[in-house]
Order: C-alpha cells, then sequence, then structure tokens
C-alpha cells in the first residue's frame, strides 16, 4: 500500500540577483586570467555581501512567519547553518578513519553493538511461541481506541516517579529537592543524594524486561504481543552522506513516539520496586522517601550515609537486570555534612562529591543559593536572545512581533523554575534590570538618549519579568495546595521535622515565606477559596503586599 504524497520544492534562501552573480563566478573561473584580475575580486566580495545580506533576511522572515503561526519550532531547522558532514572518525584502537567506507563500518558497528541483546538467545524462543498464537487468531484488528483505554488500564505509577505522566512536571520533583534541602539545613539535619545517570538509557533497557514488566502490571497479553510484534521488526537507518546501512534493533525503546515513555518507566518501576527500600530513606511524617524519579533522573535519598552505600549498590544491581547501566562518571553525590568518608565504589569505580549539580535544568547546592540559580537563568535568557538577535534588532520588524518573540522564548528560558524561587528584593531587581537591558537592545536606545524606564514599557509593552514570576509562584503554591496528600510536593511543603535543632539567628530566605506572609499561615486553606486567593494574588503579583 503506497500512501498519497506531495512534494513541495524548496524555495532558496538566496536571491535571483545573488544566483546570478554565482552563476557568473563559475563562468570566470574558467578562465585563468580572469582568476586573477581585480573585477574577479571585486565580484567576489560583493557576493560575500549578497549572501550574508540574503541570508539575514530569509532568517527574518522565517521568525516573522513561526511569530503570525504560532509555530517557532519548525523555523529552528530553517535558522540552521547547513548540515556537518563526518569527515573523520576514531577507532578503537587510536587510529582514524578518513573513506567513508570506512567511517560507515566503525559506525555500524558501533550501533550493533548498542542495540544487540544479551538476553536474546535466553528468549527468542518464547516470542516465538507467544507470536505463533496470533499468527493464527482470526480476530479483528485492534482500533487505536482500545490500545489507548488498555494502556490507561495499567496500574498507576508511583509518587516517586513524575515523567510523562499526566498533572506532573519537572517542577514537583525540582519543589520536592528544595523543600527538603531548607528544612534539613533549617534544622541541621544530615543530607545525602546521589543522582543517578544511565548511560543511554532508552537504548539500553532490554525488550524482554519491558515484557514481563508490562506483565506484571496487568497489561492485557494481546496488547502485550502486538508490541512484541512492532518491536521484532524494528530497524534503524543511518546516512552517512550519500551511504546509508541498516542496523537491526534487538533491545531499548523508539524515542519520539507517545507510548515508548510509558514502556521505559514501567521497566524502571519494575526494577525500582524490586528493591526492599520501604523502610529505607528519610522519614516523611511516617512515610519513607527513599528516591525521587523522573523518567531515567534518579535520585537517592537519606539520612545516613552507610545506609545510602548499600542503597545505591542496589539499584545498580537490580537495573543490570533490566539492562540499565549507571554511569559513573556522571553520577554525582551531594551532602550537606563534611567530607572525608570512604567513597561509594561500583565495579571498582568511585562515585565524586560535588558541592553543586543541575538537575532537571535547575542548579542545587549545598548551601543552596537562590541567587545563582536566578543568575543561571538570567544567562539563558541572554543567549536566547543572543541567538533572535538579528530579529529584536532589526529596524524593520515591527514592535508587536519583536514583543510576541521575546514572551515565546525569552521569558520561559529567564523564569523556568520560578516555581520554586525564593524571592528577594535584590534578585527581582536583577530580573527588572536585566529586562530594561534587553528593552534598549530591542528599540535601539542607548543610555545616552536618557530614555526613562516608563516610556521604555511604554513603546516595548513587554511582559514584566519581575510580575512574571510571582504569579508562577503564586500559581504554584496554589497548586501545591491542592495536591493530594501522597504526592512528595506537598509532603515535603507539610514536612515539619521533630528532630533536629534552628540555629540561633535570623533563617534564611524559604520559599514559602512570601506565601506566608502574603496569605497568612494558613494559606494551604485559604488556597481552597478561589475568590480570596485570586484577589490576594492579583495584589501580590502587583507588589502591593510588601
Amino acid at each position: 500500500m503506497q500512501l498519497a504524497t506531495t512534494h513541495k520544492p524548496r524555495t532558496s534562501a538566496l536571491s535571483v540577483e545573488t544566483l546570478d552573480m554565482l552563476q557568473q563566478r563559475r563562468e570566470l573561473r574558467r578562465d585563468a586570467n580572469v582568476r586573477n584580475s581585480i573585477e574577479f575580486a571585486e565580484l567576489c566580495k560583493t557576493i560575500r555581501k549578497a549572501v550574508q545580506h540574503d541570508l539575514q533576511q530569509h532568517h527574518l522572515q522565517l521568525i516573522d512567519e513561526a511569530i503570525r503561526t504560532g509555530t517557532l519550532r519548525r523555523a529552528r531547522s530553517g535558522l540552521a547553518e547547513g548540515r556537518r558532514q563526518i569527515t573523520t572518525l576514531g577507532r578503537n584502537d587510536g587510529t582514524r578513519a578518513f573513506m567513508t567506507a570506512e567511517i560507515m563500518d566503525i559506525v555500524r558497528d558501533f550501533y550493533e553493538s548498542l542495540y544487540r541483546s544479551s538476553q536474546q538467545s535466553n528468549t527468542s524462543d518464547a516470542d516465538d511461541d507467544d507470536t505463533s498464537d496470533v499468527e493464527n487468531d482470526n480476530a479483528l484488528p485492534f482500533l487505536e481506541s482500545e490500545i489507548r483505554q488498555a494502556l490507561q488500564k495499567m496500574k498507576s505509577e508511583t509518587a516517586e516517579q513524575a515523567g510523562f505522566r499526566q498533572n506532573f512536571s519537572t517542577i514537583d520533583h525540582i519543589h520536592a529537592v528544595n523543600e527538603l534541602i531548607e528544612k534539613t539545613t533549617e534544622y541541621n539535619l544530615p543530607l545525602f543524594m546521589v543522582l543517578v545517570d544511565y548511560e543511554k538509557a532508552f537504548d539500553s533497557v532490554e525488550n524482554t524486561s519491558i515484557w514481563q514488566a508490562l506483565k506484571r502490571q496487568n497489561v492485557p497479553s494481546n496488547i502485550i504481543t502486538i508490541l512484541k510484534s512492532i518491536y521484532r521488526t524494528s530497524k534503524s537507518t543511518i546516512h552517512i552522506g550519500d551511504a546509508s546501512a541498516s542496523v537491526k534493533v534487538q533491545r531499548g525503546v523508539r524515542q519520539g513516539d507517545t507510548i515508548s515513555p510509558r514502556l521505559f518507566t514501567a521497566c524502571l518501576r519494575e526494577a525500582l520496586n524490586s528493591l526492599n527500600w520501604q523502610n529505607k530513606g528519610i522519614n516523611i511524617d511516617g512515610c519513607y522517601l527513599s528516591h525521587l524519579a523522573f523518567a531515567d533522573d534518579v535520585v537517592i535519598i537519606s539520612h545516613s550515609y552507610s545506609q545510602l552505600c548499600q542503597m545505591v549498590k542496589e539499584l545498580a544491581a537490580a537495573s543490570l537486570q533490566v539492562g540499565l547501566k549507571i554511569n559513573i562518571k556522571k553520577t554525582k553525590l551531594l551532602a550537606n555534612c563534611c567530607s572525608g568518608r570512604t567513597p561509594i565504589k561500583i565495579c571498582r569505580e568511585e562515585i565524586a562529591q560535588v558541592d553543586e549539580f543541575v538537575y532537571l535544568g535547575q542548579l542545587i547546592s549545598f548551601p543552596r543559593d537562590h541567587m545563582r540559580k536566578i543568575r543561571c537563568r538570567i544567562q539563558a535568557g541572554w543567549n536566547a536572545f543572543r541567538k533572535y538577535r538579528q530579529y529584536f534588532t532589526a529596524q524593520k520588524i515591527a514592535i508587536m512581533h519583536k514583543r510576541r518573540l521575546f514572551n515565546m522564548c525569552i521569558v520561559p528560558s529567564i523564569l523556568f523554575g520560578a516555581e520554586i524561587w525564593a524571592l528577594t528584593k535584590v534578585a527581582e531587581t536583577r530580573l527588572a534590570t536585566t529586562k530594561r537591558w534587553m528593552e534598549r537592545r530591542i528599540i535601539g536606545a542607548r543610555l545616552i538618549d536618557r530614555i526613562s524606564n516608563e516610556r521604555l514599557r511604554e513603546i516595548t509593552k513587554i511582559r514584566d519579568l519581575v510580575q512574571a514570576a510571582r504569579q508562577r509562584k503564586w500559581r504554584w503554591a496554589r497548586k501545591v495546595a491542592m495536591m493530594s496528600q501522597d504526592r512528595w510536593a506537598r509532603r515535603l511543603t507539610e514536612w515539619q521535622p521533630r528532630i533536629g535543632r534552628h540555629d540561633v539567628g535570623r533563617p534564611w530566605r524559604r520559599w514559602r515565606d512570601v506565601v506566608s506572609k502574603t496569605a497568612g499561615v494558613q494559606w494551604m486553606q485559604a488556597a481552597h477559596c478561589d475568590k480570596e486567593w485570586s484577589w490576594i494574588g492579583e495584589a501580590f503579583i502587583r507588589n502591593e503586599c510588601d
């Protein structure tokens, strides 16, 4: 069966005049006397300027069209400056390959080794037995709605896993880790965390372990059989220049579809459930928090260093059973206690201890430093601003389109994770200053022009970063208050350690301080009243409560 397809002709980014000059230069190159002339050098100089101008105009048109349609993602491929070709590749013995055929052999061998299953010989017969019944079955094919309904009936994930789940996001675990660090620091409690990184997690998980996990989680056998038939014929094609090679995929999950994340998390959950961690970790009001997971990003947590060492080794052994291997070089240990202990070793390799680590896009550190988090996000915002600098500084682009691009790209880059910031006057001043500098770049104003901040806001009408950060935090506070009791973000927010002691003096700024000051100590109860919470929130966002 063939699908009806239409191919849209690709338009050139260069103008007709530039293409004509390029053709003229090709013809002149045939004459050796002309190549050394001044006219030829001037023509090359003119072509370089014309190509640069055409590409700049083409990029501006792509961004402008993307902003009008609201699909900025499609314009990113057009903004890429060509594709890089692999010209050389190193071998395991230290030598290098330069020919395309040799490079293709190295790449093919690498992916064949990556996707080769270590359990294939033990499970091939069992898989054949499963498919024989289906091939002889004369039942009607499954509908997409039936498959979706069967997947929805899968046993729900535990509270520790927040990856690829409805009503969950990275902010859940970022907030949980932030609250854990805040309260252990406030009450002088020991805290040890190991941030686990897996080597090629989605490509190395064994298919056999996936089917066993789905079976234990009560997924219908006919759905499992369909998935087996899909993965049994899975292949990957490698393209290097004009050469291509096909590699059979014997393990790993597909990346890019909707079901693969659920297959991976089901397999990882099976490995975590095999561990006897019910009474390990940190006691949070009677419930033990031993780990947090967002897809393959796992954090192991404990008050005891010896217990943490044992938990890491148990996780490494359980992960190997499903084909996952811990990357020791990228796995890090964070602790709020002094060092000097025996390092954790896995396969004779030590896990390094660090003072800070980027977890789910946010910087976590001992001691915690919210200002440093904000500085990192501001730097990310400037990086995004420079990426679209030609568009922001173009005088022919209407300010309304620049404003929309700023709100689509720059604001999310700066305010990612603002929900868990402990905002201070210094932090808000830094955000406001950053916004004003960007506004001056957009309208082409200089400090000597003496344009006031009020006039800048009237011209650009760009979203205020401080108000946007406050709004995000206020909305997140209400979401935490409305969470069920089994969510770790809610439990850790309400957690009051029974042991430990406060230091003498003023405590560090906490996440909940601003919320409690604005809505009262019983802010979780107040969040259930929509009108009252909205009224208080509007005053908080406008900075009328301080």
